[in-house]
C-alpha cells in the first residue's frame, strides 16, 4: 500500500486502533494481575458455593440423575477443572487460575468458575 495515499482520516483511524490495541494488552496486565480470594463456582446461572483459594478443596457437581459432571480442584490458591464429563474438555484445557476476574467455563454442562477478590459474604473489597 502507498502511503502517499493515505489521506488524513485513514491516518487518524490508523492511529487510534493502534492505541487501542495497545492500551488492550497493557491495562490488564497493569491492573488485572491482583490475586484473587475466592473461586465462586455457578451451576445454570446459580451460585453453588464460594470456596476460599487458600483451602485444599474439591468440588463434584452432581447433575439432577446423580451423575458427576464437573469436579472443580482448588489447591495452593490456584483453581483447575480436574474432570468434566463434556466431550470437548474446553474447562479441562484453560489451565489454572488464580487472578481476580479470571474464569473456567463449560459450556455443556452449564458451569462457571470465577476467581474474586472479594469476601465471602459478597461484599467486595
Amino acid at each position: 500500500m502507498d502511503v502517499r495515499l493515505l489521506k488524513k482520516p485513514d491516518i487518524l483511524l490508523i492511529i487510534f486502533l493502534a492505541v487501542c490495541a495497545v492500551c488492550g494488552w497493557a491495562l490488564p496486565l497493569a491492573f488485572g494481575n491482583e490475586q484473587g480470594e475466592y473461586a465462586a463456582v455457578f451451576v445454570k446461572g446459580k451460585l453453588l458455593c464460594k470456596e476460599s483459594l487458600y483451602t485444599e478443596k474439591t468440588i463434584e457437581i452432581i447433575d439432577e440423575n446423580g451423575h458427576n459432571i464437573n469436579t472443580v480442584k482448588i489447591s495452593g490458591g490456584k483453581v483447575f477443572m480436574e474432570y468434566a464429563d463434556c466431550p470437548d474438555k474446553v474447562c479441562m484445557n484453560s489451565g489454572v487460575v488464580c487472578h481476580s476476574g479470571e474464569t473456567i467455563v463449560c459450556l455443556p454442562n452449564k458451569v462457571v468458575i470465577e476467581i474474586t477478590g472479594g469476601t465471602l459474604d459478597g461484599v467486595a473489597k
